[in-house]
């Protein structure tokens, strides 16, 4: 087996999130999908795991339509579960506090707010560990970020 791309966090926890459900004698179960934030004044780092067993750096969103932005990805992927991180203090922990309430408003699946403190150093960390070029860590940062609080929160359940 190939190792995992440097801009993914293999987990070594085991999925829990299943749901099955049966139809006419078939049994149809889907493991959740997980996508992670992690909100900044200027961007938003978006990560997401399809199983919670591998997780991907997805993207990074500006602050200009946010909550719309962050709400056409949760369709588009089919999120299950949404994880916030949350810092100890400071305006950051006020941003992720009002997504989580605006988000709540329009997504019906599960919101957790996670502690995120350290992420973006840690997420640095692992990306010059991968030897990648500082101009792409400038755009994978806050991505990464956001899949080291995935990787957290998906530790911890």
């Amino acid at each position: 087996m190939f190792p995992p791309a440097p801009n993914f966090v293999a987990s070594s926890r085991k999925p829990t999130s299943l749901s099955c459900n049966e139809n006419l004698s078939i049994i149809h179960c889907q493991l959740s999908i997980y996508l992670a934030l992690d909100p900044g004044i200027e961007n938003t780092g978006v990560a997401i795991s399809y199983e919670g067993t591998l997780i991907e750096p997805l993207t990074t969103i500006g602050s200009r339509d946010q909550i719309k932005n962050i709400l056409r990805l949760i369709k588009e992927h089919k999120v299950d579960v949404l994880v916030i991180g949350e810092p100890s203090h400071g305006p950051a922990k006020d941003l992720a506090l009002i997504l989580a309430e605006e988000i709540k408003n329009h997504f019906s699946g599960k919101i957790h707010l996670h502690p995120e403190d350290l992420s973006s150093k840690r997420a640095t960390k692992k990306l010059v560990e991968s030897s990648v070029p500082l101009m792409k860590r400038r755009t994978l940062g806050h991505a990464a970020s956001a899949a080291i609080i995935l990787e957290d929160f998906l530790e911890s359940i």
